[in-house]
């Protein structure tokens, strides 16, 4: 049966199909409204986080930040999985996500700073964003484009090839042990490493896995996809991070912000063409294999395009 054929999703025995249909709908379905708290929540931490390791001389650490994403994504879907056994309907399961959420947050609360550090006198000054870091802006929306895709429909992917059991339930948790996985290899080695490559290759690596549930419509194709596009995610965000710093100076919480807009955009582009998708042909496979050029062009983009050298043009 191939994964990407929506016609398909909800196929298979009742029961089963109760518990998948809840782990997709609680696990992926996230309202506007939480995407783009979520994506407040990022810029603010990630420049909080950047300016406290870097006061602290200790850069390499920022990669573990994006370990919290990964981690959170598979507490979500090991939740998920449990209450669609015990059958919880999917507003109640909403009204659980949002009660951990909130504990969370009570209890990281008294550990954010009230404010990012001293004002410099010339804070109300803004440089103009150099070229390098516009065209870097543009390369990351397409990988907000390209990872949320395959992203979006995992679930549905992984319940169209295992119709009935629990076993689809466990690939959006091996998504974000994936992710974390990458954000370790980076901590591990991209200091090793030019980042510009880095990020080069992580781009493509994805473009691979995001093309691989369409090319291979197997279960090894659906493992690969699930492996790859989960290593990329939270790598190239950090990836994108460091080397923005390396071609770009200025306000590191306005850089972000450029950039978590840009990745913002992508996302909203996606489920866009999704829809196109369908509506035309049935299937997500055109827009899924055009998520894939897009990661791959983005990673060749990084190498071609991107001239460190040229930083304060």
């Amino acid at each position: 049966m191939p994964f990407s054929q929506s016609r398909h999703f909800g196929n298979g025995a009742r029961n089963a199909a109760f518990r998948h249909d809840l782990f997709v709908y609680s696990s992926v379905s996230v309202p506007s409204r939480c995407r783009r708290r979520g994506a407040w929540a990022l810029i603010i931490v990630t420049s909080w986080t950047q300016l406290r390791l870097g006061n602290n001389n200790a850069p390499r650490l920022s990669a573990a930040v994006f370990t919290g994403p990964g981690v959170g994504i598979t507490l979500t879907g090991v939740l998920a999985w449990l209450m669609a056994c015990f059958h919880f309907s999917s507003s109640y399961a909403w009204y659980i996500y949002g009660a951990v959420a909130l504990i969370i947050s009570l209890l990281i609360c008294r550990a954010l700073p009230a404010e990012f550090g001293p004002v410099s006198a010339h804070a109300d000054l803004h440089p103009p964003v150099s070229t390098e870091l516009k065209k870097l802006v543009v390369i990351y929306s397409l990988a907000g484009f390209g990872y949320i895709l395959p992203a979006t429909f995992l679930a549905q992917m992984a319940h169209s090839a295992f119709p009935e059991g629990d076993l689809a339930a466990f690939f959006w948790p091996l998504f974000g042990l994936s992710a974390v996985a990458g954000v370790a290899l980076v901590i591990l080695f991209a200091a090793r490493f030019n980042t510009q490559r880095c990020l080069a290759a992580a781009m493509m690596l994805q473009g691979v896995g995001v093309a691989a549930s369409v090319v291979m419509q197997s279960t090894a194709g659906l493992l690969l996809s699930t492996v790859l596009t989960g290593l990329g995610f939270l790598s190239i965000m950090q990836l994108t991070m460091r080397f923005a710093r390396e071609i770009s100076t200025g306000s590191l919480a306005r850089m972000v912000g450029l950039l978590t807009s840009g990745y913002a955009t992508g996302q909203l582009a996606g489920p866009l063409l999704s829809s196109a998708s369908v509506a035309v042909s049935g299937t997500l496979n055109e827009a899924i294999i055009l998520a894939a050029a897009g990661l791959i062009a983005g990673g060749v983009s990084v190498m071609t395009l991107i001239q460190p050298g040229k930083s304060n043009a």
